[in-house]
């Protein structure tokens, strides 16, 4: 069977990971196309990928919009432009689009499964990411020891999984949406897998097919700094998860994280947006779309 897939990739500053990512997907079969939806770079990523891969579509935002809301304008595209499938991709990762199409060949037998996934193997392919390994243990999935055994099933289910690579339904994005604007970057794909499993649908995880996540090779900052913003990262998540009841002690937690990682008045009022868009996640459609 054919499917049209619309491959997204949100750039930033991702000049030295760019051959690695969008240099596997010349000649693709048919009904494939690739966005790279650029985040206002400061490097040459958007040269490159114009001047070396001419077949990518290149959206450029005069602003940082972050992961979720720049997603959401590839999701955009791909429903109004009749795509069966959106594949999101990390800059840092990379996949071939032999192995999109075999994910979209399970996905079709398994309609209430709205987001499937490769497995994801770390950047010099000698262990699989760790990220995802922490995924999979949290849910109990056996397919990593199926997978070493060699007697392993096209497609299993597990509780979440991170969105350097994941396979969205068409289905799925007119009943589930886009990425929840109350984040920035990071936990919007917990929220948004979260809402998922809200609805009654599936995550799954097929061993058909494999992607490299070079995370090893990604930019860090200070131990500090990235204690506070997860922290406050964390207390948004908590608040945000759609099978929750609005609790009191989060909200409070929130609001003194807030005052703690400075974020003065401003993130205190973000509150408000941030039940507002929880309350909005518990309907069927394409919210934030």
């Amino acid at each position: 069977m054919q499917h049209k897939i619309l491959i997204i990739i949100v750039t930033y500053n991702g000049m030295k990971f760019a051959d690695k990512c969008f240099g596997g997907f010349g000649g693709l079969p048919q009904g494939f196309e690739v966005l790279a939806f650029d985040n206002n770079s400061t490097d040459n990523t958007v040269e490159h990928i114009k001047n070396k891969y001419p077949f990518v579509k290149i959206i450029e935002s005069k602003e940082n919009l972050g992961f979720g809301k720049a997603n959401n304008a590839g999701l955009r595209m791909a429903l109004d432009n009749g795509f069966d499938y959106a594949f999101l991709l990390n800059q840092d990762a990379w996949i071939s689009g032999e192995d999109i199409r075999k994910l979209a060949e399970v996905q079709s037998k398994n309609e209430d499964y709205y987001i499937v996934s490769p497995l994801h193997y770390n950047g010099s392919g000698t262990d699989f990411d760790i990220g995802f390994k922490g995924y999979i243990d949290k849910s109990g999935s056996p397919v990593l020891l199926d997978f070493a055994k060699n007697e392993y099933k096209e497609l299993y289910e597990t509780k979440g999984i991170n969105a350097a690579a994941w396979l969205i339904s068409r289905k799925c994005l007119n009943e589930i949406g886009g990425f929840s604007p109350s984040f920035f970057h990071y936990s919007e794909d917990d929220n948004y897998t979260d809402r998922v499993r809200y609805h009654k649908k599936k995550i799954g995880v097929s061993p058909l097919a494999l992607m490299y996540h070079d995370r090893e090779n990604n930019f860090h900052v200070g131990e500090h700094h990235v204690k506070k913003v997860h922290l406050i990262r964390k207390r948004i998540y908590d608040i945000s998860r759609p099978e929750k009841k609005t609790n009191i002690s989060e909200i409070l937690k929130y609001l003194i994280t807030s005052i703690r990682v400075g974020g003065g008045l401003a993130q205190m009022l973000k509150l408000r947006d941030i039940i507002r868009n929880k309350n909005k996640s518990r309907t069927i459609g394409q919210t934030f779309l």
